[in-house]
């Protein structure tokens, strides 16, 4: 049973201008508490009892947070880029953790799918080396699309128009390590560089997932958030 997953948390998060000055995103407060702790809740209500944060951009404020409000979770470990590596960079920086299988999370987004879902649909696919959670929105404006074909991923695009495909990168990975073989030491991305190369080996599948989305990367979206995630939760524990 995979039990084990990876928060990439080391991004700059520009976008959000004054607000990321000498916070990193994940620890920005959302009804009173770090984003990153609904993140953790969620991935604990759902049985991982391993996680791992990728920490960069401000990371001794995540650190703080670890070693004090969540001292009492056991299973909680980071690990630290010093130079900016990108997110495939930051996966390869934590390959001596990783199990055979595991999940990755970004940081800034809360995507709540069943995460046993998304493993028992990769199974199907014994080759596939990633599975994406994908999200269909209504106003995708600020995403890239993905294309696909009966599961399998086709390709990415920036095209907002294409083929009126509203399906976006719910930013949830089931991930097999065998893809570490793929990835550089050095800045990476597994977006734009990985998951093309991906896609050309038939490697890559993609689940369509509802469930509640929000992105907080925008200062819009974080203001929403700030009573969409507390409802969420609340009703979430029931």
């Amino acid at each position: 049973m995979i039990k084990q997953a990876l928060i990439l948390a080391g991004g700059l998060g520009s976008r959000l201008g004054g607000l990321t000055k000498e916070t990193p995103k994940p620890m920005l407060l959302v009804g009173g508490h770090p984003f990153i702790g609904y993140l953790i809740w969620n991935l604990k209500r759902q049985g991982f009892n391993k996680v791992i944060i990728s920490i960069g951009y401000k990371a001794e404020k995540i650190i703080s947070y670890i070693n004090s409000e969540l001292k009492h979770i056991k299973g909680i470990e980071y690990v630290q880029e010093h130079n900016p590596m990108g997110t495939g960079g930051a996966l390869k920086l934590a390959s001596s953790k990783l199990d055979p299988h595991f999940l990755v999370i970004n940081g800034d987004s809360l995507f709540d799918i069943n995460y046993m879902n998304l493993i028992k649909f990769s199974q199907k696919f014994p080759k596939a080396l990633v599975s994406l959670a994908l999200r269909e929105v209504k106003d995708n404006s600020r995403y890239g699309k993905v294309l696909i074909d009966d599961e399998k991923i086709k390709g990415f695009s920036e095209n907002k128009d294409v083929n009126n495909n509203n399906l976006i990168n719910g930013g949830v990975y089931l991930i097999n390590r065998k893809v570490l073989e793929f990835i550089p030491d050095g800045n990476f991305s597994l977006e734009s560089d990985l998951f093309p190369k991906l896609v050309h080996q038939e490697l890559i599948i993609g689940k369509k997932c509802g469930g509640y989305f929000i992105d907080i990367g925008i200062p819009l979206d974080y203001n929403r958030s700030q009573i969409e995630l507390p409802k969420w939760q609340k009703l979430a524990s029931r």
